[in-house]
């Protein structure tokens, strides 16, 4: 059938935006999460698209992978555009405190590098944890916070700019949306989905 190999397309597709992601990140290896989830969705794609190919000798298992793999790119459509508003947020805050230490700079205050603008970032965010309770300063010191697991979360910094994640969840939301539009298309019509595959066990009727 037509929409199984759509599926398997479309689960192919959501792989390479995966592996897009990775090789436009500035640091790939904090890239992954996007590559271990596009994956995830497409083994959920591929998984309908093998309950689908059972039609028409299972009818009731491949209507649900029909149904199944109508839905996911629909689900997915919404997932990808809802993470590229929120990396947009991420991009212009990450864009005003560039801004930010592009006036210390300037003023000779600090360095012009990527490792000093982290640095700066941690400090920060540092004085944002002790300014709203998260952490004592008397118990916590700087050094502690850049280094000790505990206090990851909350030096978890926006160092890097994610145009490109933007770009490339744009595009997975695009062609989610497009994909489930030629699915609904090439769903089988009711007259060609065969009927339910007998039972073991079952008598025919007289």
């Amino acid at each position: 059938m037509k929409i199984v190999g759509w599926m398997v397309g479309y689960a192919a597709a959501l792989v390479a935006g995966g592996v897009l992601a990775v090789l436009l990140a500035p640091d790939p290896g904090r890239a992954t999460s996007a590559l271990y989830a596009t994956g995830a969705a497409a083994v959920l794609v591929l998984i309908a698209a093998g309950l689908s190919a059972m039609l028409p000798k299972s009818k009731p298992l491949g209507m649900i992978g029909i149904h199944v793999g109508l839905l996911l790119p629909l689900l997915f459509a919404g997932v990808f555009t809802m993470r590229a508003v929120a990396v947009r947020g991420d991009v212009a805050d990450y864009r005003e405190q560039r801004d930010r230490f592009a006036e210390l700079v300037r003023s000779d205050i600090e360095p012009d590098t990527d490792e000093a603008f982290t640095d700066w970032l941690v400090r920060e965010a540092y004085r944002d944890a002790y300014q709203s309770g998260e952490i004592d300063v008397e118990f916590v010191g700087l050094d502690a916070f850049r280094t000790a697991p505990e206090f990851r979360r909350l030096r978890r910094v926006n160092d890097h700019d994610k145009t490109y994640l933007v770009v490339v969840l744009g595009g997975l939301a695009v062609i989610s949306a497009a994909a489930f539009v030629v699915m609904l298309r090439q769903r089988p019509k009711p007259e060609n989905r065969g009927k339910p595959e007998a039972g073991v066990g079952d008598t025919p009727s007289a």
